[in-house]
Parts: structure tokens; C-alpha cells; sequence
């Protein structure tokens, strides 16, 4: 595990959480391969394909809802990636079976981290219904409105990517909201 905080954030809309093996295939607000592109049409226009971007807002997957938004998924490829809604701080704690994502949790260093995650009762993780695997062991954090890449520095996200690594495996994932708003996805080793 590392000492360092990985964090990111959102320049307005939801930060995703894609395994390293499936970033690639994450196009942002690009359209899609193959799709017939409106002459002169751009992201956002009425009109157009429906990009990944679309999908993170607005075709979530298993939604649970937030007082600041959310958390679910969208499938990519033949696997998934976590979408965490809002423009919020969004960093990765790592733990000895997985790992907690934290959101809108102001902390700078792993044990700040480490002691709000800690301070959460056990009652209040709930199991999402999910799983999600990573082969090669990494998820890259980042705006989803940027196209991903399979190495997480040419991804041009404008807050930077967080890189998890957790390690190869297929990960139970459970939320919890504490009395100060503030999010967690765990993800545990579940195989």
C-alpha cells in the first residue's frame, strides 16, 4: 500500500471509477466509434449520438442515491465502471482487501482519511448489488468527461487521475453517507 493520497475531482459532472484494463474504450464527451455524426454537431448539442459521458449522467446502473447525488454504474466493454455523481473531492483510500473511495471528505494525508473511514459504524455499509472485477488490479479515478487511456498519465483529465491498486481480483462493494454527508464505496477482495 502507498503512503500517498490519490485524489481527484470533477470539472461539474461525475468522476469515474474504470478498471485499468477497460479505460481505453472510455470515450468522455468524444462520440462513439462508428456513430453517424450530425454535421457541425458537438457534445451537448440535441441531436447527436449519445456519448459516454451522456451515459455516466443520465443511465446509471443500480443507482443509490445521495445527498449529493449518487453512486452506480455503467457497463463498458464487457465489464463496468463505477460512477460517482457530482462535483465533488472523490480520493482512494487503500486498505489490506480492497479499498474506500471517499467523497466530499476534505483530507489530506491517508490516516485523515483512514480515521474518518474508521469512524463509520459497521451498520452503516450497505452491500450495492454488484461486483466489480479489475485483472490487472487498477481503477483510474478521473472526470468523465475526458476519454480515458490505458495509461492513466495520457489521460488529460483536467484534476488529474487517481489511480487504485487494490490488485487483481473480482471486489464486493458496499456504500455508506456519515452524519457529515460525506460518501464512501468500499470495495473488499471477494475473490
Amino acid at each position: 500500500m502507498t503512503d500517498d493520497l490519490q485524489s481527484t475531482c470533477s470539472g461539474g459532472g461525475p468522476v469515474l471509477g474504470i478498471p485499468s484494463e477497460l479505460a481505453a474504450a472510455w470515450r468522455g464527451t468524444d462520440p462513439p466509434v462508428g456513430a453517424v455524426v450530425p454535421p457541425g454537431w458537438t457534445w451537448g448539442n440535441a441531436g447527436g449520438p449519445i456519448c459516454d459521458y451522456d451515459r455516466a449522467c443520465d443511465h446509471i446502473e443500480d443507482r443509490v442515491s445521495t445527498p449529493f447525488g449518487g453512486f452506480g454504474s455503467v457497463p463498458v466493454s464487457d465489464g463496468i465502471a463505477l460512477v460517482f455523481e457530482c462535483e465533488l473531492s472523490t480520493c482512494w483510500l487503500p486498505t489490506p482487501d480492497g479499498g474506500v473511495v471517499l467523497r466530499n471528505a476534505e483530507c489530506d494525508t491517508v490516516d485523515e482519511a483512514r480515521a474518518i473511514v474508521e469512524s463509520i459504524p459497521a451498520s452503516a455499509w450497505r452491500p450495492w448489488p454488484r461486483t466489480i472485477a479489475l485483472r490487472e488490479g487498477r481503477l483510474f479515478l478521473f472526470d468523465s468527461a475526458f476519454a480515458g487511456a490505458a495509461d492513466p498519465a495520457a489521460i488529460e483529465a483536467g484534476d488529474g487521475v487517481a489511480v487504485a491498486e487494490p490488485g487483481p481480483g473480482t471486489y464486493a462493494i458496499a456504500t455508506a453517507t456519515d452524519a457529515d454527508e460525506r460518501d464512501f464505496v468500499r470495495l473488499t477482495r471477494a475473490r
